[in-house]
């Protein structure tokens, strides 16, 4: 069987020399350039460089190699990425001028983007004056990765005529060159070669713009300023020297970033993993590829996502000794209080009942009224109790399950206004970045409300509880509490945590299917996964009209309601529905109509099929008592080619792009199908028997194809298992795989 393809995969984290996995026992061979590097960096007392030497020595080596301005004549740089605080001002290159670190501290570094100021206090200084450099041979750079929050901040400077100024405004030894605001993240700089011309480079792009020189100054560059600190940008490096190629240089740089970034993730995760074993975990072993996706993707974004979240487990993906292991080494260790591994599915989640709860160690006042968010991802609706929650008062953090709207609060005034947390799957959450407005998200929308920050209420926040009262019986597969992030963003890595995680053990075909459902909102699938993958996998194994060219498809059983309009086949069309709702779905024989106003658009037109290579079928489950068509675009009285199904009850008729074909032995159960494979011929099937019909072909219409109706014809009440639309086959051997479909999930 295949296996799913993930995104990434766990190991495979950078390029070039940081690739390959080693020798265990073999330390790496670092050039004589980068090994100077690490042992002034172990000099400044910095040990956190250790885990970036590769990404490090990899960005030296590429310098080396240009030489010149690049490495042998670069007057001044460092790297604010892969090191820490003390490193920051350690030269790339020895001999280079020995920058000061002004009022920088450790909470200001993030390894992966750079190191941030702060607009007022907190500056490096290079300690190279602007003196020493060649009025006609100047090149200054930063690449910021967060943008100022004002664009009359400098980002770097020597007071003089040379700066660089967040709105654009550059200078290179001659007067401003206005070329545009530095988008993030990027490098910003100019570099010039003559006394006439400077080339400029912003936003990725290289501009050659006519500017004299006039003056080269006196004062000593600064980063994250101009005569003093005003930048509140984050900048991951910044260089001084003779003039270069901005372009090459920030390639070099991009690939830094990118390789830094993959190693902070390849240990986040190897770290998560050891952690799993300790806590003596084996099932998470299965699920490796997609916990390591998850937990990179949180580390890309950084911040609130990752470098400042308080708590957060996975509840997928992993065994009962692992709901308690948090993401990220750090954060505080939650507390499992009377969960055991019968309330835990490995691709669902936790489901909560009295007496079970995760403490998550975590009081409301770690959290302030101006930046707190905190989420459950629910896969199994409640109906009562507290998905997340310490308190039910104002200034407490809860998401309490209510119809339709549920109570909550997030460091501010209660609400039961807000959010719908009842009934609901998919993330619920709150976030706050001001103390007055309170942004909530469920049904994959997003909510606002005016809403006062508080006092907290300085109490312990639990998962699937409010501290031993209001235990609630959703299935969760992970949470979150702390700073102010953008849920939809979380959402999104969550579902694909969840499809992932659903598709571990499948062909790819299949997993593709599961992870589309997941991204529908659809999870009650998950228990029927088996079968409908059997299903899937035989219809690739035929391939040809029974996949590869099949238009379109979908199971109306052993999926929810989200789950009716996605296709089996990534990139067959999407259908829509109109008015259906969950209680016409039984999970086991499918989607009823109701002869009125319910019905499903294709998204195909007749003449998407060909006049003669074309079938269309049902596979009923239940008769039809009101209407007739059950699917189709219509009938044209034999004046042009649509294509239709009708139960007339006594007789089943059919047309494939021709004439009208019929039998009068009536439906029984089972695939109702029409199937043309030549301009003379097509074939009826119904209850279990093929019906060959002499038939010419013709035009097709134009008309749309539904189910549970035809063109503007009147609805049907049937209820239907599944579909499909597409070019012609064999009848008798798709309802063959149908039934088995039906017989698998009707067993489970």
């Amino acid at each position: 069987m295949a296996h799913f393809r993930f995104r990434r995969s766990f190991g495979n984290v950078g390029t070039r020399r940081f690739r390959g996995a080693r020798p265990l026992g073999l330390a790496p061979a670092f050039s004589a350039e980068a090994t100077s590097y690490f042992s002034r960096l172990d000099t400044a007392g910095d040990t956190t460089y250790v885990d970036y030497k590769q990404p490090l020595a990899n960005y030296i080596d590429s310098l080396v190699t240009l030489g010149g301005a690049y490495w042998d004549t670069m007057l001044s740089s460092t790297s604010f990425v892969g090191v820490g605080i003390q490193g920051v001002t350690v030269p790339l290159r020895d001999g280079m001028t020995v920058p000061t670190n002004l009022n920088f501290v450790a909470g200001d570094l993030n390894q992966s983007t750079g190191l941030k100021g702060d607009g007022s206090t907190k500056y490096v200084n290079t300690g190279l004056s602007s003196s020493v450099m060649s009025l006609n041979d100047t090149s200054i750079s930063v690449y910021q990765t967060t943008a100022s929050t004002t664009d009359t901040n400098w980002l770097l400077g020597n007071a003089q005529f040379s700066a660089l100024r967040s709105n654009g405004n550059m200078y290179v030894n001659g007067p401003a060159a206005f070329i545009g605001a530095p988008v993030s993240p990027s490098l910003y700089g100019g570099s010039r070669a003559s006394s006439t011309n400077i080339d400029t480079r912003v936003n990725g792009t290289t501009s050659n713009v006519a500017n004299t020189s006039s003056s080269i100054g006196t004062a000593d560059y600064l980063v994250f300023g101009y005569s003093s600190a005003s930048s509140d940008a984050r900048l991951a490096t910044y260089h001084v020297g003779p003039a270069l190629d901005l372009a090459t240089l920030e390639g070099l740089q991009a690939t830094l970033l990118s390789e830094v970034s993959a190693a902070k993730a390849f240990i986040a995760a190897a770290s998560y993993f050891s952690r799993l074993v300790a806590a003596g975990d084996t099932t998470h072993v299965a699920y490796k590829a997609p916990l390591t996706n998850y937990i990179t993707s949180l580390v890309g974004l950084g911040g609130a996502y990752w470098d400042t979240m308080l708590s957060a487990t996975s509840f997928v993906g992993v065994g009962i000794e692992g709901v308690t292991v948090p993401l990220r080494a750090g954060m505080t260790v939650p507390t499992n209080n009377n969960f055991v591994a019968g309330d835990l599915d490995v691709v669902t989640g936790l489901q909560g009942g009295l007496t079970k709860e995760i403490a998550t160690g975590i009081l409301d006042n770690q959290l302030t009224d101006s930046n707190a968010s905190a989420s459950v991802y629910a896969t199994e609706a409640a109906t009562t109790g507290a998905h997340l929650s310490n308190d039910f008062n104002n200034g407490s953090v809860n998401l309490r399950v209510g119809t339709p709207f549920g109570y909550c609060s997030l460091r501010g005034l209660a609400t039961n206004t807000l959010l719908e947390t009842s009934g609901v799957t998919g993330l619920i959450g709150l976030t706050r970045n001001t103390d007055t407005d309170l942004d909530g998200r469920s049904i994959q929308t997003n909510v606002t409300e005016a809403n006062a920050g508080l006092i907290p209420r300085n109490s312990e926040i639990f998962v699937l509880s409010r501290n031993a009262a209001q235990f609630a019986d959703s299935r969760l597969a992970t949470y979150h509490v702390g700073p102010a992030l953008t849920l939809s963003t979380l959402e999104g890595l969550q579902t694909t945590l969840l499809s992932e995680v659903a598709g571990v053990g499948f062909s790819t075909e299949a997993a593709n299917y599961f992870g589309r459902l997941v991204n529908a909102g659809d999870s009650t699938f998950l228990a029927y996964r088996q079968p409908l993958a059997n299903y899937i996998d035989s219809l690739v194994a035929l391939g040809g009209a029974y996949w590869d060219t099949m238009k379109s498809a979908t199971s109306f059983v052993g999926v929810g309601i989200q789950g009716v309009t996605v296709p089996l086949r990534d990139g067959m069309t999407v259908p829509t529905q109109s008015n259906f709702v969950s209680a016409d779905l039984n999970q086991l024989t499918g989607l009823k109509g109701d002869a009125s106003t319910k019905d499903i658009n294709t998204g195909l037109l007749s003449n998407d099929i060909a006049q003669n290579d074309g079938s269309l079928s049902v596979y009923q489950t239940a008769a039809v008592t009101s209407g007739n068509y059950t699917a189709g675009s219509g009938y044209n009285g034999g004046v042009g080619g649509g294509i239709f199904l009708r139960d007339l009850g006594s007789t089943i008729q059919c047309a494939v792009h021709g004439g009208l074909v019929s039998n009068g032995t009536g439906w029984v159960s089972g695939l109702v199908g029409g199937s043309r494979s030549s301009s003379t011929t097509q074939t009826q099937r119904t209850n279990q028997t093929d019906y060959p019909f002499a038939s010419t072909s013709l035009a097709p219409t134009t008309d749309v194809v539904r189910l549970f109706a035809a063109g503007a014809s009147p609805k049907v009440d049937a209820r239907l298992a599944t579909y499909h639309v597409g070019p012609a086959l064999t009848l008798s051997t798709l309802e063959a795989l149908q039934a088995t479909l039906i017989t698998e999930i009707a067993a489970i």
